[in-house]
């Protein structure tokens, strides 16, 4: 999945996404750099966002985390 759909399923900003990106938040869970980026290991990122909590300002945190969960449910490993 592309930035804009990670975006989506999360229910952040395109932003917030590449904010995490930037900051090496997200190591290890994309391939690819720009618009070529893909995120296809949901399991690493869910495991980083559970373990690494991101401060998402009015966001709850657990919020992600769950949406993630979901997102791992629909995905064929």
């Amino acid at each position: 999945m592309n930035t804009t759909q990670l975006a989506n399923e999360l229910g952040i900003s395109k932003g917030r996404v590449s904010q995490w990106v930037s900051e090496g938040k997200l190591d290890g869970c994309y391939t690819g750099d720009g618009r070529a980026r893909r995120f296809e290991n949901l399991e690493q990122l869910f495991l980083r966002l559970a373990f690494f909590p991101i401060h998402l300002g009015s966001e709850d945190d657990q919020q992600v985390i769950d949406r993630i969960a979901i997102a791992l449910g629909r995905c064929v490993f």
